[in-house]
C-alpha cells in the first residue's frame, strides 16, 4: 500500500512538473531563437514595440553560460547566443537591406559567443573549489562580450546603419569568413579541463 501511494505520488509530481515547464517553458522558448547558421531572421520576428530613437530597426541578443555539469576532470559548459523577440523591434516600412544588416549584427553575437566557447575550451581550472574558476570564466566571459559591444558599434558606424552599401558588403564578408574561422567552436557544449 506505502508503495502505492508512493508512486501515485511520483505520478503526480511528474504531471505537476510537466505542466509547470509547459506553462512557464513555452512562453520563454517563443520569445527566443538560438543563433543557426540554417536560419535568417524575418521582420517578424521583430515583436517589441518601437521607440522611436534615432534607429529604424534594433536586434536585442541574450547570452547564456549554464554550468550543466561537473566530473572529477572537466566542468561542462551550454553556452549560446539568442535573439529575442518581444524586445527586438523595427519601424513600419523597413526595407530588406536593413534586415540583412540586423542579421549581421546576430550573426557578430555568434562570433563572440564562439570566442567565449574557445576561451572556455583551453582554460584548465586548478582550482579544487570549482566556483573560483567559474567566477574567472565569468570574467572571461564579460570581457569578450564588452569587445563585441564595441565591434558592433563599429560595424554600424563604418556601414552607416546599412546605408553605405559598399561597406556593408565588406562587413558581410568579414563576418562570414569571421564565423567559418570560428566554426570548430559551433558546438555550444564546452568542456573546461580540471586538474585539481
Amino acid at each position: 500500500m506505502k508503495r502505492l501511494i508512493l508512486l501515485l505520488y511520483c505520478f503526480i509530481f511528474l504531471i505537476g512538473s510537466c505542466a509547470l515547464k509547459k506553462k512557464h517553458g513555452s512562453n520563454v522558448d517563443e520569445d527566443f531563437i538560438p543563433w543557426s547558421e540554417s536560419y535568417k531572421l524575418s521582420w517578424s520576428d521583430y515583436l517589441g514595440t518601437p521607440d522611436y530613437s534615432a534607429h529604424d530597426a534594433v536586434t536585442w541578443v541574450s547570452y547564456q553560460t549554464r554550468q550543466i555539469g561537473l566530473r572529477e576532470d572537466a566542468i561542462l559548459f551550454d553556452i549560446r547566443c539568442y535573439f529575442i523577440k518581444s524586445k527586438s523591434w523595427k519601424r513600419p516600412n523597413v526595407s530588406n537591406n536593413l534586415l540583412k544588416h540586423e542579421q549581421l549584427h546576430f550573426d557578430i553575437a555568434e562570433i563572440f559567443i564562439r570566442k567565449v566557447r574557445k576561451e572556455f575550451s583551453n582554460f584548465i581550472s586548478y582550482e579544487i573549489n570549482v566556483n573560483n574558476s567559474i567566477n574567472e570564466l565569468g570574467e572571461i566571459r564579460d570581457i569578450i562580450l564588452e569587445e563585441k559591444r564595441n565591434f558592433s558599434f563599429m560595424y554600424d558606424q563604418e556601414t552607416n546603419f546599412s546605408k553605405n552599401k559598399e561597406k556593408q558588403k565588406e562587413w558581410e564578408k568579414k563576418i562570414k569568413t569571421t564565423l567559418k574561422e570560428y566554426e570548430q567552436y559551433a558546438n555550444p557544449y564546452v568542456e573546461v579541463k580540471r586538474e585539481p
